[in-house]
C-alpha cells in the first residue's frame, strides 16, 4: 500500500503533537476529565465529588477572581482552559498535581487543563496559571515549548500572583539569562527565581503598560523574534 508525502506528514504532526499526552497518564487523565467522577459546575470547571454545595460555590467565586483579576493586568481573556480542583493531594496527584506543587498546567494543541490540589485553590495560584493558559493561547503550541524563557513565562503569571513570599527587595536576585529553561528556572533556590522573574516582567511591563502584552505575544506568535522583540519593547521602541 503507498501512502501520499501528505499523509505522512499529517500522519507525524498527529503523533508529535499527541505523543507527549500518550505517554503521561496525568495528561491523558486530565484530558479525559468530563469521564470522570468530577463534577462540572459550571462550563470547563470541575471539582471532585467530595465538594459540598457551599465549596462548590465558593469555587465558582474563586474561578470569577482569578479571571477577573486577569482581565484587570493584561486585558479580556481569549482563553478558556479546563481548571480541575481537587479536595486533596492525592486526588490532584492523578492529573499531575504532586506536592509542594498546588498546581499545573498542561498545555496541548487543542487548549489547556489546569489541575489544582486543595491548596491551589485560590485566587492567586489560579490566577497564576490562567495566565500561563492565556500566554499559550495567545503564542500558539510550538511557540510556547519551543520560543518562549521559562522566566518570561513566569514573570506574565507573577504579575497576578500576590503571595507575600515572592515580594523582595531586588537585591542578590538571579540573572533572567540563568532561567531560560524550564529546568534551569525549577532547580536552586525557586521562590528567589519566582521573584525575579517577577520584578523583571514587572519593570518591563512598565515601558509599554500592562495592556500591551497581548500585543507582544501577538508579534511573537506570528513569527517576530522573542529576544529582539522583547529588547525593543524595554526600550520603548
Amino acid at each position: 500500500m503507498k501512502f501520499s508525502k501528505r499523509r505522512i506528514l499529517s500522519g507525524s504532526l498527529i503523533v508529535f503533537f499527541l505523543y507527549p499526552a500518550y505517554v503521561q497518564s496525568h495528561v491523558l487523565a486530565s484530558v479525559a476529565i468530563n469521564l470522570s467522577d468530577y463534577i462540572e459546575i459550571q462550563p470547563n470547571l470541575y471539582v471532585d465529588d467530595l465538594f459540598t454545595g457551599e465549596e462548590q460555590e465558593q469555587a465558582i467565586v474563586t474561578h470569577t477572581e482569578a479571571r477577573q483579576r486577569v482581565a484587570r493586568t493584561y486585558g479580556e481573556l481569549a482563553s478558556n482552559p479546563v481548571v480541575i480542583i481537587s479536595s486533596n493531594s492525592s486526588r490532584a496527584e492523578r492529573y499531575g498535581v504532586k506536592q509542594p506543587v498546588p498546581g499545573t498546567i498542561h498545555v496541548l494543541p487543542w487548549g489547556q487543563y489546569i489541575p489544582l490540589n486543595d491548596e491551589g485553590n485560590n485566587v492567586d495560584v489560579l490566577a497564576h496559571e490562567l495566565a500561563h493558559a492565556e500566554t499559550a493561547h495567545r503564542v500558539g503550541y510550538i511557540e510556547w515549548i519551543l520560543g518562549l524563557p521559562a522566566w518570561f513565562i513566569e514573570g506574565v503569571a507573577m504579575q497576578v500572583d500576590y503571595r507575600e513570599r515572592y515580594n523582595a527587595s531586588g537585591k542578590n536576585l538571579p540573572s533572567m539569562s540563568t532561567l531560560t529553561t524550564g529546568s534551569e528556572f525549577h532547580s536552586g533556590n525557586i521562590t528567589l527565581n519566582y521573584t525575579a522573574a517577577k520584578y523583571e516582567l514587572a519593570s518591563w511591563l512598565k515601558v509599554n503598560g500592562n495592556q500591551g502584552l497581548y500585543v507582544f505575544l501577538d508579534k511573537t506568535r506570528s513569527g517576530e523574534s522573542f529576544c529582539s522583540t522583547y529588547q525593543e519593547y524595554a526600550s520603548g521602541n
